[in-house]
């Protein structure tokens, strides 16, 4: 078995569904050696097609697909679309990210929307993928 990050063991038979952000595709999507079939997803297909691209390349097993992890429906319909393929899906990692100019900048320039929206966006998107 090889190591997923973080300790977690997964065997070369397990599936991996991976909710991708732009900027932040590279670390988590390298566990392709780990597993057998990969499912890639974002708000924007083009980023993460590259990643499922490069896997493939590399002779592993990809597919990307366009998911807002905010949407319970495009969620749940990918979720089932994968499992209606696979028949299972051993783990799921959530890789939302929010755009740095919304966020970056001193505290007390923000508003409460700005400051909420973090918070707001990791709770749904990490309740709507567990």
């Amino acid at each position: 078995m090889a190591d997923a990050g973080g300790g977690a063991k997964v065997g070369p038979d397990r599936r991996l569904t991976i909710g991708s952000r732009r900027h932040q595709a590279n670390p988590p999507a390298r566990v392709e050696d780990a597993v057998e079939e990969l499912f890639l997803t974002g708000r924007h297909r083009a980023p993460v097609e590259v990643v499922a691209n490069e896997i493939v390349s590399a002779g592993g097993s990809a597919e990307a697909a366009e998911v807002d992890a905010l949407d319970e429906q495009a969620v749940d319909t990918h979720l089932q679309s994968v499992i209606d393929k696979t028949g299972r899906v051993d783990i799921s990692f959530n890789a939302i990210g929010i755009p740095s100019q919304k966020i970056r900048v001193p505290l007390v320039e923000l508003d409460v929307e700005q400051f909420s929206l973090p918070i707001a966006t990791y709770t749904r998107s990490y309740f709507l993928t567990a």
